[in-house]
């Protein structure tokens, strides 16, 4: 998660000016009898319990006052105490509002509220896919990928892709529909890191002022505004650091320079960024002597570990390191949250392509560099 975002919180503001009203939440449980259900309420501070009702005869409720629309959560664990049961589902209360809720040892269903039901639709349509995610594990868990094919580990990456661009537009669109209520805005919250500029503008935009305006709201303006300096189809920032010699050196001393340059932020504890160097070694063999470069930038914290790695992985393109893992200048300026991290210029320096590993980044770099 971007650290500018650990100040954003569960307890969202209001997003109308209802006039207080009292709620109800009636929920059934089956075979559940005497367990106790919380209602409680998430804080920069620490988790608040609202209130706690006790299952009788498969039923339960809970009544109050409510002032604005605002995110809670129901669980059958007390605060703190979440490792014994770990079943909870965010609930919506409005003023005025019914709310039904289903509970079984193994999920908490909301419904009742056109904003509940639509969270829960999510949450379905998430699980179904994430169940996916699981089979394809099982399905390939017992395979050494030494043993594959490229053709074959190219084959498996793409089921799995399959199913993260289905989870993606998922969320996307749920984000969309619901931006203006508080589970909607809050699920935009939470997840703000796998959208793109673009995404997160689209999202803006159909957003109210009570939002723009807002703490949240503002700082993710802020973001669009950084994150678009280095969107595809700017002309790249630079910045300096030292060389795997200590020499001082610039990414324009490669970038703008006439030739497709790939900078490849990576570490050596990273084990996605490990699998991928092989790539990228038979890439710089096959093309360092045509108008292609690699600019390897390390968020490594270990200056030992860097050069290790560069060496035994026959890492022969320049290198850049601050060793400060991800406080680096590098991180900042070009604002990601995961490595590896790829980012690829034209000839002119300017940004035409993101993040491409294995396949496609083959595919591409063999379509322009001639």
């Amino acid at each position: 998660m971007n650290k500018l975002f650990l100040l954003l919180t569960v307890a969202l503001i209001g997003f109308s000016c209802n006039p207080k009203g009292e709620f109800e939440i009636k929920g059934t449980a089956t075979s559940m009898d005497g367990k106790k259900v919380y209602l409680v309420n998430a804080r920069e501070d620490g988790v608040e319990k609202i209130d706690t009702m006790i299952i009788e005869n498969g039923k339960f409720s809970f009544k109050g006052i409510q002032e604005i629309p605002t995110v809670y959560f129901l669980s059958l664990s007390a605060p703190g105490d979440y490792d014994n049961s770990p079943v909870f589902q965010t609930i919506l209360i409005e003023p005025s509002k019914k709310i039904t809720v289903e509970i079984t040892p193994e999920e908490i269903r909301v419904g009742g509220t056109e904003a509940n039901e639509a969270h829960q639709k999510r949450s379905d349509d998430m699980k179904k896919l994430n169940e996916e995610i699981t089979e394809l594990d099982k399905k390939y868990s017992s395979i050494d990928p030494n043993t594959l094919s490229d053709e074959e580990v190219e084959k498996i990456r793409g089921e799995f892709s399959v199913i993260d661009k289905k989870m993606k537009e998922l969320n996307l669109k749920y984000i969309l529909d619901n931006i203006n209520n508080p589970l909607g805005e809050s699920t935009f919250l939470s997840g703000i890191d796998q959208l793109s500029v673009e995404e997160m503008s689209e999202v803006m935009e159909k957003a109210n002022d009570i939002f723009k305006n807002s703490k949240n709201g503002t700082a993710i303006r802020e973001l669009i505004e950084k994150n678009s300096k280095v969107a595809v189809g700017q002309k790249f920032t630079d910045f300096k650091m030292p060389d795997i010699n200590g020499k001082e050196v610039a990414l324009s001393d490669y970038a703008g320079k006439g030739k497709y340059v790939l900078i490849d932020f990576w570490a050596s504890w990273c084990g996605p960024c490990m699998k991928e160097i092989p790539t990228l070694v038979n890439l710089y063999k096959s093309y360092k002597d045509k108008n292609f470069e690699i600019v390897g930038v390390s968020l490594d914290k270990k200056e030992n570990e860097w050069k290790d790695a560069v060496k035994k992985m026959n890492m022969t393109w320049p290198q850049m390191s601050e060793v400060k893992g991800w406080d680096t200048v590098a991180r900042e300026i070009y604002n990601f949250n995961g490595i590896p991290h790829t980012i690829l210029l034209d000839p002119n320096g300017i940004i035409i392509a993101k993040d491409l590993r294995g396949k496609e980044l083959e595919d591409k770099i063999r379509e322009l560099v001639k």
